[in-house]
């Protein structure tokens, strides 16, 4: 079986995943107590009683839960994702807009984060395999397993905390400063729409609103990618061709650089893949801690308001990001080691 058509099974294998994954979204989100209109009327009086009749009726929330189902399935499939209920106090809304409005924001976050997170993973991993029982090693290890062990909303909480009352407070929350404008969107990217339309005071103050969300999580998946790297390292330091090397004469940076560090990297590969969805779900609550309108953001409220349109699209947006994660981690399989080959 060659590439392309090993892409295509993939493909075809992951939309029954997808489907399986909708439908119990679907009627677990169906089976929450109340519903996204009960919230709004507090009085019971009859005029609020026949409104809340006719939106129910109009949302098709009447309908046997079947029929709903159905409803949802064919409402999908043909791109008519429906209306928000009132995700983010924005009632009405097509949730495609909603999405392609938030979508970037998120990718921008997990884009940068991802970065921080290989070069840290790359660099803690090898220094710590490559520095075995030593005591700067083991202080290393002992603040990343310290710093993996806090989970990142309290790392957000503390911070948030810590500035609460210093002169940089401006620059925590938000995704920007308040009554500062948004440059022209061109791809829905606020950084990279910032640079294209060359609002360069707009790209740096977006960059110090997004500076502490991803150095969190950049921080906290570059420690779980350095532990995989040195379990790597340590491993293939150990084969009979890096012996061989030695006694060659290669001093240590090269037999790193140019024989151990391209062998480990293969396992990082798998590894980012599950990372990927973790990643997303501590998103949502960056987003939520630090006041930032993106995907995760919307996908919370989502749920906070039981607006049943917004779940669904949030969640199959995210089961098709990662099911594509998962994709292309299998074939850079195949291009870093020309070994794997899909027969």
């Amino acid at each position: 079986m060659n590439l392309l058509k090993y892409i295509l099974k993939r493909i075809l294998i992951s939309i029954p995943i997808l489907l399986i994954a909708l439908s119990i979204t679907f009627f677990i989100g169906r089976s929450l107590p109340g519903d996204p209109f009960l919230a709004v009327f507090s009085r019971g009086t009859d005029a609020e009683h026949a409104l809340y009749e006719s939106l129910l009726e109009s949302s098709g929330l009447n309908d046997p839960i079947m029929v709903q189902y159905t409803n949802f399935l064919i409402n999908l499939l043909s791109g008519d994702w429906g209306a928000s209920y009132g995700t983010s106090r924005r009632p009405g809304l097509d949730v495609r807009i909603l999405v392609e409005n938030t979508f970037p924001i998120s990718l921008e976050i997990i884009f940068f984060s991802s970065i921080l997170a290989y070069f840290l993973g790359k660099r803690i991993g090898i220094y710590t395999a490559t520095r075995k029982n030593k005591k700067s090693s083991n202080f290393v290890r002992l603040i990343t397993t310290f710093g993996a062990g806090i989970p990142n909303i309290i790392l957000g909480l503390v911070l948030i905390l810590l500035v609460k009352k210093t002169p940089i407070n401006w620059s925590i929350v938000g995704m920007k400063t308040f009554l500062y404008p948004d440059p022209p969107r061109v791809t829905g990217m606020r950084l990279l729409d910032c640079l294209i339309g060359g609002e360069f005071h707009l790209f740096f103050d977006s960059l110090i609103h997004y500076f502490w969300p991803v150095v969190i999580l950049g921080f906290q998946f570059g420690i779980l990618l350095a532990r995989q790297t040195r379990s790597n390292m340590m491993n293939v330091l150990e084969e009979d061709y890096i012996r061989t090397a030695r006694a060659k004469g290669c001093n240590e940076k090269q037999i790193i650089k140019n024989h151990a560090y391209s062998v480990a990297l293969i396992p990082n590969i798998a590894y980012l893949g599950i990372l990927f969805p973790v990643m997303l779900s501590n998103l949502m609550l960056m987003e939520f801690v630090f006041e930032i309108p993106g995907f995760g953001s919307l996908l919370y409220w989502s749920f906070y308001y039981l607006d049943y349109n917004v779940q669904i699209v949030c969640i199959s947006v995210s089961i098709i990001a990662v099911i594509s994660m998962n994709l292309i981690t299998d074939v850079l399989y195949a291009v870093i080691d020309p070994r794997i080959r899909y027969d």
